[in-house]
């Protein structure tokens, strides 16, 4: 397997709906900042935290909910 069937397949694994909602909760943000706050419409968000879709339109918005969730993982550790 090559570095980039890796990365797809751990993209692909993630629950973004987990991502979102521990992402929210920890910042105390709703689902429409989050949106706002990584470039994206909250219906795409919102639809991504309740499960209707399974991954992101595109890898940029991917990877800012995976930098904003990180960061709220080491704000918890760091408090």
């Amino acid at each position: 397997m090559t570095e980039g069937e890796r990365i797809a397949a751990a993209l692909l694994s993630v629950d973004w709906s987990k991502v979102i909602l521990e992402t929210c909760a920890r910042k105390r943000i709703t689902r429409s900042t989050l949106a706002r706050q990584v470039g994206s419409d909250a219906q795409h968000i919102g639809r991504l935290a309740r499960g209707e879709i399974t991954e992101p339109r595109f890898f940029r918005l991917a990877f800012k909910l995976l930098d904003e969730h990180s960061d709220t993982k080491r704000s918890e550790k760091l408090g």
